[in-house]
């Protein structure tokens, strides 16, 4: 493996100067308050890190009811009354993709210029630096919690990304991506033992191992038309695809045999920003209604008998309309919301 170690001064600050890091970024002390609905406003409002979140039910699923809270039994494992919101941080400007090891560090990554930040998870900003491959876009970021590192995915490789013990950026090519990679769109996922990729200009999706060893190739179900896959996500039991061509609609693939297993058409206008959470059937995203207000939405699937019905339960919290992508959290069930436009990021507690 080639391995890149860099920690330049010169970069740094370079970098520093251009994105105003001459302080850290602190730990902000208001806590935003998604809007009620039905208030269409999008204000701010300090309150309690004991703010639960509401839920309420409606009898069904419906393509025509904007009304979309399931009546039943909620999810065994998440109990949704738990989920409190807690502080906001502000993350570098520019930032557009997003991972945290939960502990230490929370990488922001600014794509447009290829710039890392490095801060802590509380919002205090430890290191900047350009990525080293200035030629090689990144397309996307996350936290392996089997391998305790970050993968970065560019439009032509796949890398590591540590922080280390001696305040250095270690970065360390895995992979180059098949030469059927031809756009900027490209996906990482991974679970406890395979890391899948995706380049939305194919129908393929590449699977490897956690030492990044090629397994497989397989193709994509018919329904699923190149260039449309708008976002991928997966747990141990299943992979998720968001497509754009229907954007209400997603389905639950199995990650062995890439056949659908669960096709969901609910009556939001827009999904968005879908994540898995690892082996409890439960997806949450951000569901655009029919009155255009944002809601953070959670949906437990699982059968209902042997012909593999299943009983879909949701519950949906108001959040604000800007507020554009969700991110798991790692041993936890702790959610990060992040605002691109605010540059914010809203921390999401579960108390057990």
């Amino acid at each position: 493996m080639a391995q890149v170690q860099y920690n330049s001064k010169v970069n740094d600050v370079d970098i520093e100067e251009s994105i105003d890091q001459s302080s850290p970024i602190p730990l902000m002390s208001i806590v935003i308050r998604p809007t009620e609905y039905p208030c269409t406003s999008s204000s701010s409002y300090q309150t309690s890190i004991n703010e639960m979140i509401c839920s309420y039910r409606t009898t069904n699923v419906s393509t025509s009811d904007d009304n979309i809270l399931l009546a039943s039994n909620f999810i065994n494992q998440i109990d949704i009354s738990k989920f409190h919101f807690a502080h906001v941080i502000k993350v570098p400007h520019g930032t557009n993709l997003l991972a945290s090891d939960n502990q230490s560090t929370t990488v922001c990554i600014n794509s447009i210029e290829n710039i890392i930040h490095f801060i802590t998870p509380t919002g205090y900003h430890i290191r900047s630096s350009r990525w080293p491959e200035t030629e090689d876009k990144i397309t996307d970021l996350l936290w392996c919690e089997i391998l305790q590192i970050y993968l970065v995915a560019t439009s032509r490789k796949l890398y590591t990304l540590k922080y280390d013990s001696n305040h250095s950026i270690l970065v360390e090519k895995s992979l180059d991506f098949s030469n059927d990679y031809s756009s900027l769109k490209i996906s990482i996922v991974c679970n406890s033992y395979r890391l899948y990729t995706h380049d939305q200009s194919t129908k393929l999706i590449d699977v490897y191992n956690l030492q990044f060893v090629h397994l497989q190739r397989k193709q994509l179900p018919d329904c699923i038309v190149s260039n449309q896959v708008e976002g991928l996500s997966c747990s141990d039991s299943c992979l998720v695809l968001h497509y754009k061509q229907v954007s209400n609609k997603f389905i639950v693939l199995d990650p062995i045999k890439m056949m659908i297993v669960y096709e969901f058409d609910l009556s939001y206008k827009i999904i968005s920003s879908l994540r898995c959470f690892n082996n409890e059937n439960t997806l949450v995203f951000i569901g655009s209604r029919q009155d255009d207000e944002n809601r953070l939405v959670f949906l437990n699937f699982r059968n209902q008998n042997n012909e593999s019905k299943i009983q879909p339960v949701i519950v949906e919290k108001p959040i604000e309309k800007d507020e554009q992508s969700v991110y798991l959290l790692p041993n936890s069930r702790d959610i990060m919301i992040f605002n691109a436009s605010a540059f914010r990021v809203q921390y999401l507690k579960y108390r057990s």
